[in-house]
């Protein structure tokens, strides 16, 4: 792998990891605020984000600790 090859790979792999830590914090925005709505369980809020049980109850946790 030639030294640009390598630099368009890190740029690749830098964006994708933004990519990837924007959609996890607009989902833990989601759960937060139909937890914070008290009418879905946490398997229900899991099942309609497509998500799973546990992601809920971290956050579910991180909203309890503050």
């Amino acid at each position: 792998m030639t030294p640009d090859e390598k630099a368009s790979l890190e740029i690749l792999i830098a964006r994708n990891a933004e990519a990837v830590n924007k959609e996890k914090r607009q989902l833990q925005k989601s759960v937060s605020n139909l937890l914070g709505l008290n009418l879905l369980t946490v398997e229900q809020i899991a099942t309609s984000l497509s998500t799973i049980i546990d992601f809920v109850k971290s956050v579910q946790r991180q909203q309890s600790a503050n």
